[in-house]
C-alpha cells in the first residue's frame, strides 16, 4: 500500500479503532453529535462511512465528532478506566503501522489523559488528510490549525492586510488577485446537455432518472452531501466502475475555446488561479492535461480512489460544492489577505450561487439553471460566452 492510501485511511482506522475499544455505537456518535450541535446532522452510514472510507468535510464537524465521543467516555467512565491504555498502545502502533511520523502528544506516554489525546488523534488524523499540520497540544482551550504549504509561508507576511480594503476598491474597480473558476460547463462546453456525473451514470447503464432522483434528496436535505456520495458510490460499485470509462469520458469533454491563452494571461499577471467544482479530479486533470500546471492554487472536487486494478474502491466527496464553494473562497481570501473584491469567481450554473456570499466578484458565463437577471447572486454576466478570453474584460 502506498504512503498516500495509508494517509487517505488513517482517519478512518483511527476512528474505527476507537469505537471497537469502547464498543461505541455509530447511534451513540449521531446522538451525541446531535446533542452538542442540532446543526451537525449526520445518517448512521455517514458515520459508518468515516470509520471505512472517507474523512468528514470540515474541521468543524471533527471537533464536534471528537467532543461527542469525549461526552459519552464521560457518560461511561468505566470504560475509559478499562480500556484507556489499551487504546493508547492500539494508537501508537496504529501510528508505527501507517505513517512515518508520530505526533508529539503520543510519543509521551507518561501522559494517560484518555479524552484529549481522542480529540488531538482524531485532528491529526484530519490534518493529514486535508495536507495540514495541525499543532495539537493537549490544552482543552485552544487547537491551531497551520496551513503547511509553501503559498501560505510566502504569504504570512502579508496576511495582516486580511480585512484592509485597499485605496482602489473605494474608486471603483480593484486589482484581481485571484481568478476562482467552476469547471463543468464553465471552462468546458456541456456535451450532450449531461453533467460528468450523469454522462458515467448513463454510460454504466443506467436511467438518468436515477441520478436525478438522488441529487433531489440531496436539495431537499433528505440526506448530506457524504451520503449522496456514498449511495452513488454503491450504484457505481454494482457496475463495476473502473478507471478506464473516466478517461474515456475526459477525452469526450471540449475546453472552451480560448482556455489556454486565458491561464497564460493570468500566470503573466501573477494572478493565481484555483478550480473549485462539483465535477471529479482526475476527469479535470485528464481534461486539462499540460494546462493543469495553470491552476497555481490547486483543484477542490470530487475524487474517485480505486483499487490496484483500476476499480472503484471508493469515492471521497468534496467538501466545496454548493454552499461549500462559499466556504471555500471565503478560505482563500483569508490565506492571502486580500479584500473579497479581488477574488473573481467564474461559474455558469446554480450550484455556483452561493460563491457572492464570499464577498468576491462573480461572473455568470454561458448561464445553466440560474438566472443571469439576479444580480445579487451575479454581479457581471456573459449570456452566450464564445471564448473564455470574452471574460478579460473583467479581470483588473
Amino acid at each position: 500500500m502506498t504512503k498516500q492510501k495509508r494517509i487517505d485511511i488513517f482517519f478512518c482506522a483511527t476512528l474505527s479503532t476507537i469505537m471497537s475499544i469502547f464498543e461505541i455505537k455509530s447511534s451513540d456518535i449521531q446522538l451525541y453529535m446531535g446533542k452538542r450541535d442540532e446543526k451537525l446532522k449526520y445518517s448512521v452510514d455517514s458515520i459508518n462511512s468515516w470509520r471505512t472510507r472517507c474523512v468528514p468535510g470540515r474541521i468543524a464537524v471533527v471537533e464536534c465528532l471528537a467532543e461527542a465521543i469525549v461526552a459519552w467516555l464521560n457518560d461511561n467512565k468505566s470504560a475509559v478506566d478499562y480500556s484507556g491504555k489499551h487504546l493508547i498502545n492500539e494508537l501508537k502502533q496504529l501510528v508505527k503501522e501507517r505513517l512515518d511520523q508520530v505526533p508529539e502528544f503520543l510519543q509521551d506516554s507518561s501522559n494517560n489523559d484518555v479524552c484529549l489525546i481522542i480529540k488531538n488523534i482524531l485532528l491529526f488524523g484530519y490534518g493529514l488528510k486535508k495536507g495540514i499540520v495541525i499543532e495539537a497540544k493537549l490544552d482543552k482551550s485552544k487547537t491551531t490549525v497551520v496551513n503547511d504549504d509553501a503559498d501560505s509561508k510566502a504569504e504570512k507576511a502579508g496576511t495582516t492586510a486580511g480585512n484592509v480594503e485597499s485605496k482602489e476598491e473605494t474608486t471603483g474597480k480593484i486589482k484581481t488577485k485571484i481568478v476562482v473558476f467552476d469547471f463543468d460547463g464553465t471552462l468546458t462546453r456541456v456535451y450532450n446537455n449531461n453533467t460528468t456525473w450523469l454522462e458515467i451514470w448513463t454510460k454504466l447503464g443506467y436511467e438518468a432518472s436515477e441520478c436525478k432522483k438522488l441529487h433531489e434528496k440531496y436539495n431537499k436535505k433528505i440526506f448530506d452531501h457524504a451520503e449522496w456520495c456514498l449511495q452513488t458510490e454503491k450504484k457505481f460499485k454494482e457496475k463495476g466502475l473502473h478507471k478506464k470509462l473516466l478517461t474515456e469520458i475526459a477525452k469526450g469533454i471540449t475546453l472552451m475555446q480560448g482556455i489556454k491563452e486565458v491561464l497564460e494571461s493570468l500566470k503573466e499577471k501573477d494572478i493565481k488561479v484555483y478550480i473549485v467544482s462539483g465535477s471529479i479530479k482526475c476527469v479535470i486533470q485528464d481534461c486539462l492535461g499540460p494546462l493543469t500546471e495553470y491552476i497555481t492554487g490547486g483543484i477542490d472536487a470530487n475524487e474517485f480512489l480505486f483499487d490496484e486494478d483500476g476499480y472503484l474502491e471508493r469515492i471521497v466527496g468534496t467538501e466545496y460544492d454548493f454552499e461549500g464553494k462559499k466556504t471555500r473562497i471565503e478560505g482563500i481570501i483569508e490565506k492571502y489577505g486580500i479584500a473579497p473584491k479581488q477574488v473573481l469567481f467564474v461559474g455558469n450554473s446554480y450550484n455556483d450561487e452561493w460563491a457572492h456570499a464570499s464577498g468576491a466578484r462573480t461572473l455568470l458565463i454561458n448561464p445553466r439553471q440560474t438566472s443571469n437577471n439576479d444580480r445579487e447572486k451575479w454581479h457581471d454576466c456573459i449570456e452566450k460566452c464564445k471564448s473564455l478570453e470574452e471574460i478579460n474584460d473583467y479581470i483588473w
